[in-house]
């Protein structure tokens, strides 16, 4: 049979390495979750990454793979950091989660949540209030990080963050998905505009409905968290 090309060998590579790595993260998460949370909840944990790597995340080269190598690798710091109760772990995990959502954007509206639980989570009002600064500096750091890594390899600033501009839109009309903004702005996708340019756009027509109704993005944060509670 025909030698492989030299691109379909660099793509097989590609794919192992990546595999490797969120297979690695995953392993670390699943250690992590086993010291707080026993075995059982650390084999659910397992089920539900690899599952979920398996038909996302393995057979494409898209930025779901170190979005979810860094989230996996930054949650179990995060629970390492609760269970001993240490800042400088938590200000390794803070950035780590935060660079996966700069590097696969959508779920933002964690972070803040992040901030929030480890304020009410501390108890002395000076654990408080230095926990809380440690998780937002490293929160930030994920953000500068990001910043310095598009500037580096010559990337546009403008098309960070560009799927979230879908999520917030779907967030803004009330919680209908991602995918609402297809239906009600289909000529944003005739082929006249550049994904940035469309995403710069639909950015333009969230932050329109959070001013004109901001009670359906704040209902639809309300339910999406009462849905996760559950």
């Amino acid at each position: 049979c025909p030698r492989p090309s030299r691109t379909w060998d660099r793509w097989l590579w590609t794919l192992l390495v990546q595999s490797s790595l969120v297979g690695l993260s995953i392993v670390v998460l699943l250690r992590a979750t086993s010291r707080l949370a026993g075995p059982g909840t650390a084999i659910f944990a397992l089920w539900l990454m690899f599952s979920f790597s398996a038909e996302n995340v393995y057979a494409s080269t898209t930025t779901e793979s170190p979005g979810l190598a860094l989230g996996a690798v930054g949650l179990a710091l995060l629970l390492d950091a609760t269970r001993l109760g240490n800042q400088r772990l938590l200000f390794l995990g803070a950035p780590c989660l935060s660079m996966a959502l700069n590097a696969r954007s959508g779920a933002f509206f964690a972070l803040p949540f992040l901030a929030a639980g480890v304020f009410f989570q501390s108890t002395p009002w000076r654990s408080k209030l230095s926990s809380t600064a440690v998780a937002i500096a490293g929160i930030a750091s994920g953000f500068a990080a990001q910043s310095f890594l598009v500037a580096h390899f010559g990337g546009t600033a403008s098309a960070s963050h560009s799927n979230f501009s879908y999520t917030l839109y779907g967030l803004s009309v009330g919680g209908k998905g991602w995918g609402q903004v297809f239906a009600d702005h289909p000529e944003l996708f005739q082929g006249n505009l550049s994904d940035v340019q469309a995403a710069r756009l639909i950015f333009d027509l969230a932050w329109t409905n959070i001013v004109t109704s901001p009670l359906l993005i704040v209902k639809a944060l309300a339910g999406n968290l009462l849905r996760f509670l559950r």
